[in-house]
């Protein structure tokens, strides 16, 4: 083999490693092939029971991805609900995170197949300071279980709420459901009554 074949054999296969680039990227099939939580985002965060959180994240790669092709994850959603909020500027979708018990949880956005992931966020959530927390209750004064009345019914968390709770709007439509009855109907059913709603004073 003459230099001059080596030389452009040598040539070539610098050219091909390079264009082919490394293997750090992941390929997805939905065309992301980058998912990052925007620059203020931490990787532990604390927040009391009832905090709620708004926030970025940036996905490069496909500017027609589907939201579909997207997934907000939660490893425990009893200790926070991490939701999907709205998209702006097609790469920056908000989120909206709710804290809904102590304990601990780890949020992360991830594509639909597995591929490419944005860092993972540990959250813990701890309950209020004692001097400010309201009393804990699972049910309205018994005298009101017989009564009939409107109410929301959260279908994820099965909480029920009165119609005028300030958190019947962030329950998701696809959870949200109306019922008119009793709240011993309600218990029955399995639900049980939103703190907010019923704090013993």
């Amino acid at each position: 083999m003459s230099a001059r074949r080596l030389y452009a054999l040598i040539l070539l296969l610098c050219l091909l490693f390079v264009s082919c680039g490394s293997d750090d990227v992941a390929l997805s099939e939905t065309g992301i092939n980058s998912i990052s939580f925007h620059a203020g985002a931490e990787e532990f965060m604390l927040m009391d029971v009832g905090d709620i959180i708004k926030g970025h994240i940036k996905v490069e790669g496909n500017d027609e991805y589907d939201l579909s092709d997207i997934v907000f994850v939660t490893t425990d959603p009893n200790v926070a609900s991490f939701e999907y909020d709205k998209t702006m500027l097609t790469n920056y979708v908000y989120y909206t995170i709710e804290s809904l018990s102590a304990g601990e949880t780890v949020i992360y956005v991830k594509t639909v197949d597995g591929m490419v992931s944005s860092k993972s966020v540990k959250i813990t959530v701890k309950d209020k300071d004692p001097a400010t927390k309201l009393p804990e209750t699972d049910t309205p004064d018994s005298s009101d279980l017989s009564n009939e009345g409107a109410y929301i019914l959260n279908t994820n968390t099965k909480k029920y709420h009165k119609e005028s709770c300030r958190h019947v709007k962030n329950i998701k439509e696809e959870n949200k459901k109306s019922f008119f009855g009793t709240v011993e109907e309600l218990m029955t059913m399995g639900y049980e009554a939103c703190q907010n709603c019923y704090d013993v004073r």
